[in-house]
């Protein structure tokens, strides 16, 4: 492996990434690097010497062109090339940062995402009935409800939870501290059923230090076992087999863009550094649909049901 793509490697973990995510993005990156051996100007020097600081901004734009080809040709999806396209870039801007390469990037970004992805998305009432399911089976219903209640409640990431340490839990006070994306740390209240959850976890493990979220045998909760601990309840629950745990920083983002029509304030609460981010975490759901049906009839003034006057005149007035 190239010792740039080792340094980035490294430079996640310190951010607080979590092994597999760090796996995936060196191998993209180091994906990257075995494409450029085989350029003629790479090809004199082994993979693992080749110097970055021959690249070159024209260099970059075809590789992405080289990703657009592959989606074109059906050898992979669009969101595996968004996705290989994003953490490529991101790669060469470390590399811009730590070694000084050149901007080869400049105003380059990643590819689109496709468009049919079909997110399943929980309404309200499936979202309690989750947390019912969690209360009735779970053998450690206080820890649970905190893991998956701080995904959803706070819109946090899972990995965000996972990391959480008792030292940056105030139970009196209402807020907790934790190692955010990016290596940030971020600060957020304990809102509405969480405070007291978090005092009643508190109090049956008997610590104010280490881990929030263990095992039955004490040892630190792994990603493996939170989503098998997830499909369980996912399971009793209902949902779709091909739910993930992510799924709750989806809903926490459409339901807020619900209640509030406030796109900014999604973007803020999500902690997205920008607003195509938050688009992408809001889904169309059926009370979108529903919502959008009952403006829809109140403008016009549509009879709510067939047998109802329909008053034409009025229909055209709406337009004038």
């Amino acid at each position: 492996m190239h010792p740039w793509v080792v340094a980035y490697q490294a430079d996640l973990r310190s951010k607080g990434r979590k092994g597999n995510s760090v796996r995936g993005q060196g191998y993209i990156a180091q994906d990257f690097m075995d494409w450029l051996g085989t350029l003629p100007k790479f090809q004199s020097s082994e993979v693992s010497a080749i110097s970055l600081y021959a690249l070159t901004y024209h260099d970059v734009s075809d590789y992405l062109k080289v990703l657009k080809r592959k989606v074109l040709s059906g050898e992979t999806t669009e969101n595996s090339a968004s996705h290989t396209s994003t953490i490529t870039l991101s790669f060469l801007r470390f590399c811009r940062k730590r070694f000084g390469l050149q901007d080869v990037v400049r105003d380059l970004t990643g590819l689109p995402q496709g468009e049919t992805i079909d997110w399943w998305i929980p309404a309200p009432h499936q979202i309690k009935h989750f947390f019912e399911v969690v209360m009735e089976y779970s053998p450690m219903p206080e820890m649970h409800f905190c893991l998956f209640g701080t995904m959803y409640l706070l819109g946090l990431r899972p990995g965000e939870a996972l990391g959480f340490q008792w030292e940056g839990v105030d139970v009196e006070g209402g807020e907790i501290e934790f190692l955010a994306k990016g290596g940030k740390w971020n600060r957020m209240p304990l809102i509405g059923p969480l405070k007291d959850s978090f005092k009643d976890l508190q109090k049956l493990q008997g610590k104010n230090t280490g881990d929030v979220f263990t095992t039955c045998s004490g040892e630190k909760m792994s990603n493996r076992y939170m989503h098998m601990v997830f499909r369980m309840f996912a399971t009793i629950s209902g949902w779709p087999h091909d739910s993930f745990p992510r799924v709750f920083r989806h809903a926490f983002c459409t339901h807020l863009l619900l209640e509030t029509g406030d796109y900014l304030r999604v973007n803020r609460l999500a902690r997205h550094s920008k607003l195509n981010t938050t688009e992408r975490y809001v889904h169309v759901t059926q009370q979108h649909y529903q919502d959008a049906a009952d403006i829809i009839q109140k403008t016009l003034r549509l009879p709510s049901s067939i047998g109802g006057d329909f008053d034409a005149d009025s229909c055209t007035a709406a337009y004038c």
